[in-house]
């Protein structure tokens, strides 16, 4: 059973220990503007903007902008932009995840726990149901 709903279309694969990897596109502010985080501790203030768009001579190496190396203003950390996600982004992704996984329980559970409605045959019944939750909104991050 897979257990990615609305994450699937993000799916890459699996890393070599087995876990899922997604790549998670994230909206642009209305400048075309991402907001990325330095990943060095001691760097203040860590947070800064980046444009989205590629230099041509980037572009012609046909690097995909999401591997492109990226040099912190701030305190000059270079490595791959990858690194430079900020917690809130993070912390959004994880949760479209756990959201997936939860909806993929909720339809596990609709199954067995479906309405019995049976005729009482002694001094007791039992009825039993099960109601889904809902879920959290989606909000896109920048």
């Amino acid at each position: 059973m897979d257990i990615f709903h609305d994450m699937k279309k993000f799916r890459t694969g699996k890393s070599p220990e087995g876990h899922d990897l997604f790549s998670v596109p994230l909206e642009p502010d209305e400048d075309r503007m991402l907001g990325r985080e330095c990943p060095n501790e001691e760097c203040q203030p860590k947070y800064f903007k980046m444009s989205t768009s590629i230099p041509d001579e980037i572009s012609k190496k046909g690097v995909e902008f999401s591997q492109i190396e990226v040099t912190c203003p701030y305190c000059g950390s270079f490595d791959n932009m990858q690194h430079f996600h900020t917690k809130s982004q993070i912390k959004w992704t994880e949760s479209m995840i756990l959201r997936d996984v939860a909806k993929t329980v909720q339809d596990m559970l609709k199954s067995p726990f479906r309405p019995i409605h049976s005729t009482p045959r002694g001094m007791f019944s039992v009825s039993l149901t099960y109601k889904a939750g809902t879920s959290s909104q989606r909000k896109t991050l920048r």
